[in-house]
């Protein structure tokens, strides 16, 4: 069967080893079903990062029980071959490829893969030229044409081999640590100018895997932006920490959609940080692991999103605010423990407070939240714990607005982080701020005093509620 409009092919279906399904969008293939083998063999062409992903044999045994719990047809059917290097760039990986893994692979070579779609090349080996040439300008281009070339090049070797590939949207990179507020700083100009443009515009033999904007269906940039706070540097993620995320988007975007012929969902517009600002939307932000957060003096502040679910609780309903919690100056310490007790109904449940940053003596920490409507009011509620059941005075914690105009609570604020709270003062505070003209709210964290060096602030929550 076959629909056109006009001369297009906008579906058409086979049956047996012929065409099942093709969509089109102009001349563009955008997803054909069937038309590929199961992949079996997967080479990795990366650097570090698929390094930290793919480095030992508890990392193989995993992605191993990732896809046999997504597709038990394929369980020890798919194999891994990691030929990344730490800090290659593409030419790096064209001259590793032309000299190494077009032989090591070939009929005759060391590791011989079959000549057909069941072998899949994931390209995910821009990241470090992009390194080398942030911030995007139009000097740029020339390089960028090299590296479209360069990777053309492997991509028309592997349909000449009848290979499978996909290439993988870079993962979005803290450069200057003022990505999330501005994205043209960081990865996504090269992205849409390298992995964008390429499955733009060239024609696939098999199956094209991307949105219809280009996004390529493994999408490393919004995985990055959904636990940015887990980066140790600009750039990479925490070994041990990002790797189970990643494997998981590799299972879900490449092997179920390769084995079951189902298109993914796109993950994009999973992001709090995209979501709507409807009054009654709501993020709330725990600490999760202060111990990744010493690193760097801006990083997103909280480690994990509670309101979403990625690596907890998802209790907080309705719309996300597109909101970005920031540390502007950073407290050094943390505590663990927290109070696994504390609940404030609607924004924080027991067990979320884990962990608490803390400013000892003299010291204030400042905190910005980000990309808020100028003009419209928020609710914050901030909370933080000690850990340890005390009655002391010396957890007292103040809060106060910086920037932005409050309109109910004041500028300032004092909550207990005792367990249980010290007299008659409550474990958290409650603000209503009208953002400034960009649409920033700051505040500052401290102990009530700012002068006695035996005196602690502690902030382990953020809840921020757009209320008019």
């Amino acid at each position: 069967m076959a629909i056109k409009i006009g001369s297009r092919d906008v579906l058409a279906r086979y049956i047996g080893t012929r065409q099942v399904l093709s969509v089109k969008v102009g001349t563009r293939d955008v997803y054909s079903g069937d038309t590929t083998l199961p992949v079996r063999n997967i080479i990795l062409l990366g650097a570090s990062i698929e390094n930290f992903t793919f480095n030992t044999a508890a990392d193989t045994t995993d992605i191993q029980s990732r896809i046999a719990a997504a597709v038990p047809a394929a369980a020890g059917q798919v194999t891994f071959y990691n030929e990344s290097v730490n800090g290659r760039t593409v030419d790096g990986a064209k001259t590793h490829w032309d000299g190494t893994i077009r032989a090591k692979y070939s009929t005759g070579g060391a590791t011989p893969l079959p000549y057909d779609s069941s072998t899949m090349v994931l390209l995910m080996c821009y990241g470090n030229d992009i390194t080398n040439m942030k911030p995007y300008g139009a000097s740029d281009d020339a390089l960028i044409a090299t590296i479209n070339a360069d990777l053309t090049a492997i991509i028309n070797d592997c349909n000449a081999r009848g290979w499978d590939w996909h290439i993988v949207d870079i993962s979005w990179r803290d450069y200057g640590n003022n990505c999330f507020e501005d994205e043209s700083a960081g990865a996504a100009p090269f992205r849409d100018r390298i992995a964008h443009a390429l499955n733009l515009s060239l024609t696939h033999p098999y199956k094209n895997r991307f949105y219809p904007d280009g996004t390529s269906w493994l999408d490393y940039y919004h995985l990055w932006m959904r636990h940015a706070s887990f980066l140790t540097d600009e750039v990479h993620n925490a070994p041990g920490v990002m790797s189970n995320p990643i494997r998981q988007e590799i299972v879900d975007k490449i092997v179920v959609p390769s084995w079951t012929k189902s298109p993914p969902v796109s993950t994009k517009f999973t992001l709090p940080e995209i979501g709507s600002d409807a009054i009654g939307s709501q993020c709330v932000w725990v600490v999760y692991d202060p111990t990744l957060k010493t690193v760097r003096s801006n990083a997103c502040a909280m480690g994990k999103d509670s309101a979403r679910g990625d690596l907890g609780r998802d209790t907080v309903t309705g719309s996300y605010l597109p909101s970005v919690f920031r540390k502007v100056a950073l407290p050094t310490s943390y505590n663990t423990g927290g109070n696994a007790a504390l609940t404030v109904p609607g924004h924080f449940d027991a067990g979320d407070l884990s962990h608490s940053l803390y400013c000892q003596g003299t010291t204030v920490a400042k905190f910005a939240v980000k990309r808020l409507t100028p003009g419209a009011s928020y609710e914050l509620v901030m909370s933080g714990s000690r850990g340890s059941a005390s009655t002391d005075t010396t957890r007292m914690t103040r809060i106060d607005i910086v920037t932005g105009t409050p309109t109910s609570g004041g500028s300032s604020q004092q909550y207990s982080a005792s367990n249980p709270a010290s007299g008659t003062i409550a474990n958290y505070v409650t603000f209503v701020v009208t953002p400034n003209a960009s649409g920033v709210i700051e505040f500052e964290l401290s102990n009530d005093d700012r002068t006695s060096g035996s005196r602690y602030g502690y902030l382990g929550a953020l809840s921020v509620k757009r209320v008019a």
